[in-house]
């Protein structure tokens, strides 16, 4: 055979595993980098063990030799219509699914770009067989150009991200070794909420039974209500307030005012492992004795690992480069399809199974005989933060729904990793003279807090609070002093994520009074910083973090009573505002399904904000406006709005209306149209005005056909406004 065409074939045969199985995954790789933090040449090993089909097809390619020319072109040409078809995909038609961080996807809503992509494939494919059959010369160019194409489209995706290679520890010893006697650790349960504690402690006393010596802070206040600034709120006592670039600021807090500062001071290991969905919150944290790393590269590199975050990378590149009709097959239900495959049948999906591998190594390799004068440890456990995964045994529960209940299962799991890492510090005689914390980093959002004392949970929350505010801004706080044993206590010492900062370094010169103290200190006021996380910003990559509105807590801070705004907002740049306008304008209609409105109006019982629309969730709803000075009398709101309804079981949605607590309507609410409610004189103080609105039978898409939207939904509101009567 001549040697130029068995090349040529060779190229043909090469073309689509390099776009399908090296372009994809690695320009996948180098925009999430911060994500899956493996080696580049673990990337290239893995990729590469995964083209052995590359094989195949040169063997293939010598098969097609020796067969009919024209069925060899056509084979060819089908080829590269398929290599063409799969660099399109991957490159250009890279539609926005949101963050794919473990939940599910709607994909009915994705029908018309799946239609779209299989007439698109089907013409390329149809394409490069009629061309291969007329042109077959052509065949070799287009192959030529793609390789090059794709290897631009490699170099471009490495120059445009921030990725710089990272070097890998040697030796991951000093994460598993303690001190005989001088140990400091710290858990992370990420997003575990306070009151869910409450109810596991009063439900399941048994599974609290290994917190021996510790003291449970049931009146702790979050500084932040997501994991970015709340890190270094937990290791350096810092507040970020948007004065300047957060990743500057984590670099210069980190560098002055970091725990670790003090323990490499005193010639501790730090071992900082932080499973979070991006390194970038730990920007600068560099300690002289110690390391910084993710539990994801612990298990990658582990004795006997498949190499985990790297298949992950690969099913990426997959879901990348098929068309939509066929991305369900590599992302389904929040799973990605070589890490389902390999995964194990008792590690489940996702981050979970991250956890519970890092838990196994920690189990196995834990020991006693540390070099240092003493160790310092910071593990931040994903779990129980959602998506729901998992049940209180660890055992995956697939299509879960969010709610209290499966929420506070997967937290009942979370502290499973938190007994087994304690167990095994009992077990080397370690535990008793360790200085240990149990933190949460913020509460859930999602979750209201519901407590049975009324003491803490009043009938009905403040003026102005949201549910959502009062769940984020409660953590969980376990403490033990070191030398502390005996049963669980309970304490309402009003307490500060900050405080964390003084907890960690008990014992050490900068002691931090832990003990419980009398009701006349709760009314030390500590501060709480709201912001709405918008999807602009789940990539993490902004300069600045969102708006950040001040709120105060004064009192118990289960009691959403003891929550106030202090009208204090940060904008980007340290821009400070001292009062939040929540003023309207008689006659002019405010869209619901803009930010702004969540931050001035909106209180209680609103989805996230949809594209011209925003649903209520749950069966109450609640806005709330100033009005303008002098407008008092013949005033109406209207809403516009249509309802979740179900034929044959849902006709409509009655939804009662209540002005500062009183019932002034009753709305039947269907197909869209403005629905409206006399606003009496005398239910209005100092122009003060809270719409409540009841709704009947909120209802899951997911309960009556084909989703997995589970929100109980009650109404489709678009807009409100407030007029005169004629």
């Amino acid at each position: 055979m001549n040697p130029l065409r068995f090349f040529s074939l060779v190229q043909v045969a090469l073309v689509v595993p390099f776009v399908v199985f090296l372009v994809s995954p690695l320009v996948f790789y180098f925009g999430n980098h911060t994500v899956y933090q493996v080696s580049i040449s673990d990337v290239f090993l893995f990729l590469l063990l995964n083209t052995s089909i590359i094989w195949v097809l040169l063997a293939a390619a010598l098969f097609l030799s020796r067969i009919r020319p024209r069925l060899q072109s056509g084979i060819a040409g089908g080829l590269v219509g398929l290599a063409v078809a799969s660099w399109l995909q991957s490159q250009i038609l890279v539609w926005n699914f949101g963050p794919l961080d473990g939940h599910g996807l709607d994909w009915r809503i994705w029908r018309t770009h799946a239609v779209f992509e299989l007439f698109l494939w089907a013409s390329i494919l149809t394409a490069g067989v009629i061309t291969a059959l007329r042109l077959p010369r052509a065949v070799v160019s287009v192959t030529q150009g793609l390789l090059a194409l794709g290897t631009l489209s490699i170099f471009i995706s490495y120059s445009s991200s921030d990725y710089e290679p990272k070097s890998q520890p040697d030796d991951y010893g000093i994460v598993y070794e303690f001190h005989s006697e001088n140990n400091t650790l710290v858990i992370v349960l990420d997003t575990f909420q306070l009151d869910f504690f409450m109810e596991i402690l009063e439900n399941y006393e048994k599974e609290v039974e290994f917190l021996k010596g510790f003291t449970f802070y049931r009146n702790t206040v979050s500084g932040f209500p997501t994991t970015y600034p709340a890190v270094p709120l937990i290791l350096t006592g810092l507040e970020y307030l948007n004065m300047e670039p957060i990743l500057e600021f984590l670099a210069n807090s980190y560098s002055t005012d970091s725990v670790t500062n003090r323990f490499d001071e005193l010639a501790w290991d730090s071992s900082i492992i932080a499973n979070l969905a991006s390194d970038r919150v730990l920007t600068g944290l560099a300690p002289k004795r110690g390391m910084v790393e993710l539990p994801a590269r612990l298990t990658t590199n582990s004795k006997g690992s498949l190499k985990t975050a790297a298949m992950n990378i690969t099913d990426g590149g997959l879901f990348r480069v098929v068309p939509t009709f066929l991305k369900e097959r590599v992302y389904s239900d929040g799973q990605w399809w070589l890490a389902r495959v390999f995964r194990g049948e008792d590690i489940p999906p996702g981050w979970p199974g991250i956890d519970l591998r890092f838990v196994r190594l920690f189990e196995e390799n834990a020991k006693t005989g540390s070099a240092a004068e003493g160790t310092f440890k910071y593990f931040h456990f994903h779990a129980p933060h959602p998506p729901i995964v998992v049940d209180e045994n660890l055992h995956y529960v697939p299509n879960a729904v969010l709610n209290r209940k499966t929420f506070i299962a997967q937290a009942r799991g979370a502290l499973t990793y938190a007994r087994r890492i304690l167990d095994s510090m009992k077990q080397l005689g370690v535990y008793e003279s360790a200085n240990i914390l149990i933190l949460a980093d913020h509460g859930s959002l999602e979750i209201p807090v519901h407590v049975q004392n009324r003491e803490f949970e009043p009938e009905t929350t403040p003026f102005g609070i949201p549910t959502f505010v009062h769940s984020s801004g409660l953590p969980l706080m376990l403490h033990k002093p070191p030398g502390k044993i005996g049963t669980l206590k309970v304490s309402d010492r009003p307490m500060h994520l900050g405080d964390a900062h003084h907890l960690m370094t008990s014992g050490l010169g900068e002691q931090h009074d832990s003990e419980d103290v009398t009701d006349d200190d709760q009314e030390e006021t500590r501060h709480f910083h709201f912001y709405d996380w918008s999807e602009a910003f789940w990539t993490w990559s902004q300069s600045y973090m969102p708006t950040i509105e001040k709120f105060e807590v004064r009192g118990h801070a289960l009691n959403a009573t003891s929550w106030s705004s202090t009208g204090i907002r940060y904008a980007a740049g340290g821009n400070v505002t001292q009062s939040i306008d929540r003023s309207i304008q008689i006659g002019v209609p405010i869209p619901l399904f803009r930010v702004e409105a969540l931050d001035r109006y909106l209180v209680e019982g609103w989805s996230a904000t949809e594209p011209s629309i925003r649903w209520t969730e749950g069966g109450r709803a609640r806005i709330w406006f100033e009005l303008p000075e002098g407008a008092r009398k013949n005033l109406k709101f209207r809403l516009e709005a249509s309802g979740m309804t179900v034929p044959g079981k849902v006709p409509y949605q009655e939804v009662k209306v209540r002005i500062n607590g009183t019932p002034v309507a009753t709305w039947e609410v269907s197909s869209n149209q403005w629905h409206q409610a006399g606003i009496p004189d005398k239910l209005v103080e100092n122009g003060k005005v809270e719409i409540e609105l009841l709704i009947s039978d909120p209802t899951a898409p997911a309960d009556f056909r084909e989703s997995i939207d589970v929100r109980k939904l009650g109404l489709m509101a678009r807009r409100f406004q407030v007029d005169m009567e004629p």
